[in-house]
């Protein structure tokens, strides 16, 4: 392809341009090739990888959870007992007054 002086590709370098294209496209993959897409093995590596780490998470967020739960039920009780004193104090205030 030859460069215009108007910048226009003319029919014969669309065909060219098309000609080399179309080789490129009808190459096959040499080993070198083949060696930058996965293999059946790597994948199934990935796969027992994922499910460590899926099983981890897991793991962690059970942990949290009951982590969540105890902590819940510790200011249940830290509740349970102000409204005790509260009351207790109520009563004390009431026997003094009279």
């Amino acid at each position: 392809m030859a460069n215009k002086p108007n910048g226009l590709l003319t029919k014969n370098d669309l065909l060219e341009m098309e000609a080399r294209i179309r080789k490129e496209l009808q190459k096959k993959a040499d080993k070198d090739d083949l060696k930058r897409f996965a293999t059946k093995d790597d994948l199934n590596q990935l796969r027992e990888e994922l499910v460590v780490i899926k099983d981890e998470v897991v793991g962690e967020l059970k942990a949290m959870r009951e982590e969540f739960e105890v902590h819940a039920f510790s200011h249940s009780r830290l509740d349970d007992e102000i409204d005790d004193h509260e009351k207790r104090i109520k009563a004390l205030e009431t026997k003094i007054t009279l």
